[in-house]
């Protein structure tokens, strides 16, 4: 199993809002890996790692820094979401 999942990954809040799906999950990594990479190349360092990899690591390190209550507040939000769907 891949980790982190896209399921922890979507919970990631970003600029105070949560990523929420996993088309704009793919749209905000490509952005981070491209800064990840030009800011590299303009300081003339090489990366140990692909940049999309480094981008991903940042993601989960982002979800990391959320307190326990607002990765809870995420999940009763998709909780009830789906209960409203179900009806």
């Amino acid at each position: 199993m891949l980790y982190p999942t896209v399921d922890d990954l979507v919970k990631v809040k970003i600029n105070g809002e949560t990523i929420g799906n996993r088309y704009r999950l793919v749209n905000v990594t490509a952005r981070l890996a491209r800064e990840i990479g030009e800011e590299a190349m303009n300081e003339g360092r090489k990366l140990e790692d692909k940049p999309v990899k480094l981008a991903v690591l940042k993601l989960r390190a982002m979800l990391d820094e959320q307190t326990p209550e607002t990765a809870a507040e995420a999940d009763d939000a998709e909780d009830l979401e789906a209960e409203q769907k179900a009806e």
